[in-house]
């Protein structure tokens, strides 16, 4: 039985495929009779489609063309489960199913007048890397709504999603949305230069950056491309300001103060009013419906209106239930152009919603204590100073000893060893952490990057005995493969890779400087502030991989819901700026 199974003798089963037994088997059988019942009363029709697919239709289904570049792009099929049938065909399981759908409406409905409403309950399937603890098999239930107005189908739809978590008593649920038209209408301006086409990675990276949850390196990105002359810079002072707004009537009026002059741009916060407006009538707490300007698409395929629901648990905490948009262009892949929306709920979390209520006894009614998981080490220190600049200071911090955990009303704090922080983040055991950026960059786990902190200044680099005195590609060309010996397994594969350099991994976990000495490695990659270990082993450093400095972080469903986490971040950026300038000030004295 190979190491990826969970077996009991010699009977087992694939990682990341569960067992579904008993209470929670009846919790999900009667999630999707409450809320089929209640989309089928909207007028929405079951439709069932295959598991498995052409790949060509799980690449269109995700908004991309059959082209001999698309698997270079970010809506390639990494995460499908491809296989060769007894006809030689290559065929793929689901890993989505609104480009399933699409595929049925443009080649089925023909005959049919739209618009269609289509709900479905079904399998999809998503490769995931070993030890991450993730499902590969999902059940998803929701619907698509195919040749309705625009308007019209996105306040139909952004209802319906707020009301089948109430069908099923989740009646606290936080709706986000967005409209990824407007950021697109921004980027598309500098696009418009005269010397703007030749290179247009800078685009990608931003939006790729930006579904990754990175905001500190969309700003960057934002600065730097600005400082480049691509991007005009009131233009990208919009781009960050945009970012930041977060709110109801008042987020959208300032939004289309900042893209004034973009006839688009503002056209879409106007749809994004209209749609705020319908929605607001129809609930009872005003402050579940957030207009999130910084709120990015998870799929490539959304053209127009984005949301996010959360649900709040019996512990008082949030979890992400289901998100959904609008998503026009991808009809135009499978040959009929029409207009779509649609969404999609994750059952687990529906059901884990729906059981932290039965499973309490007196559900939480006052705000539970913001938990925050810092890192033991090297960053420990600055972080507790400057948590207690911001109003966190605990004594039991300063010199912990032993404990793992100090709390009081307000703050839960977590004492974890760096490389856990954004597993307790991304997991929702944490609200908030601090983590080095080498370490989320390793980890590669989903949260949202908020402040870069400055403090903690390491670099990954590449290093190698004094005696090579051949390049990188030099060494490839004469040995083939070069084995590299790192802490670090990720981030040095993708990092030789881009280079077209092939190499053995061999994955230590301390004293990573000893390899080349006792041959086990050619080179290593590692983490270093001043160069020193790497001297005094006679190691030189032959190429730079990543800067890496603190980062403040956020669980996706903590920064959407609780005001608390954004407040404790504008606190962080306040403080840092006044440290910045004071030190500014004293270098300017002491020259």
């Amino acid at each position: 039985m190979s190491a990826g199974n969970e077996s009991i003798g010699s009977i087992g089963k694939p990682r990341g495929f569960r067992d579904i037994l008993f209470a929670e088997a009846a919790r999900r059988e009667k999630i999707v009779s409450q809320v089929s019942a209640y989309f089928a009363s909207a007028g929405y029709e079951l439709v069932e489609t295959p598991s498995v697919e052409y790949p060509e239709t799980l690449q269109k289904g995700q908004g991309y063309a059959c082209t001999s570049n698309a698997n270079n792009n970010s809506g390639n099929l990494r995460d499908t489960f491809r296989f060769v049938d007894v006809d030689g065909n290559l065929i793929a399981l689901r890993n989505d199913v609104t480009g399933s759908l699409a595929r049925v409406v443009a080649t089925r409905f023909s005959l049919v007048e739209p618009p269609y409403r289509l709900r479905y309950v079904a399998d999809v399937f998503q490769e995931q890397e070993s030890l991450r603890g993730s499902d590969r098999q999902l059940t998803q239930l929701g619907l698509e709504c195919f040749g309705l107005s625009s308007e019209a189908a996105d306040q139909e739809v952004l209802k319906l999603a707020l009301g089948g978590a109430a069908s099923i008593g989740l009646d606290d649920v936080k709706l986000h949305i967005n409209d990824v038209s407007i950021m697109n209408c921004l980027l598309a301006k500098a696009l418009e230069a005269p010397d703007s086409a030749a290179d247009l990675s800078w685009k990608q990276e931003f939006l790729n950056e930006w579904k990754k949850g990175n905001l500190v390196r969309v700003k960057k990105l934002a600065r730097a491309i600005s400082e480049g002359g691509v991007l005009p810079a009131p233009l990208s002072q919009t781009i960050k300001k945009l970012l930041a707004l977060r709110g109801g009537i008042e987020a959208l009026d300032a939004a289309a103060s900042l893209v004034a002059g973009d006839t688009s741009a503002a056209k879409a916060i106007e749809g994004l009013r209209a749609s705020y407006k319908a929605v607001l009538a129809d609930i009872d707490k005003g402050s579940n419906l957030v207009v999130d300007f910084s709120l990015a698409p998870q799929l490539d395929y959304y053209s127009g209106l984005i949301f996010e629901l959360n649900a709040v648990q019996g512990n008082g905490r949030s979890c992400r239930i289901g998100s959904g948009g609008r998503y026009d262009r991808l009809m135009e892949q499978f040959g009929r152009k029409m207009p779509a929306a649609g969404f999609g709920y994750d059952l687990a979390s529906l059901e884990r919603a729906v059981a932290s209520y039965e499973d309490s006894a007196a559900p939480q009614s006052e705000t539970p204590p913001l938990r925050v998981a810092v890192p033991k080490g090297k960053l420990y220190d600055d972080c507790i100073d400057l948590l207690a600049q911001a109003g966190i200071d605990m004594p039991e911090l300063r010199n912990p000893g032993r404990l793992l955990r100090v709390a009081n009303d307000q703050y839960d704090i977590i004492i974890s060893k760096p490389t856990d922080v954004a597993i307790y983040v991304s997991r929702g055991v944490a609200d908030i952490g601090i983590s080095g950026l080498d370490t989320l960059v390793e980890a590669d786990f989903p949260l949202l990057q908020l402040l870069d902190l400055g403090f903690g200044g390491c670099e990954f680099v590449v290093a190698a005995p004094d005696d090579m005195t051949c390049s990188l590609d030099e060494l490839s060309l004469r040995l083939g493969t070069i084995r590299v010996a790192t802490k670090y397994p990720r981030l040095t594969a993708q990092f030789f890779d881009e280079r077209g350099i092939q190499v053995e991994i061999v994955k230590l976990n301390g004293n990573i400087e000893l390899a080349p000495l006792i041959g086990i490695a050619d080179l290593v990659v590692d983490i270093t502030q001043t160069g020193t270990t790497l001297r005094e082993n006679n190691l030189r450093i032959v190429g730079r991989v990543l800067p890496s400095t603190a980062r403040f972080t956020a669980n996706y469903s903590a920064a959407r819901t609780d005001a608390r986490v954004a407040q404790l971040a504008d606190t962080l950026e306040t403080i840092l700026s006044s440290n910045q300038a004071k030190d500014e000030q004293e270098e300017m004295s002491t020259s």
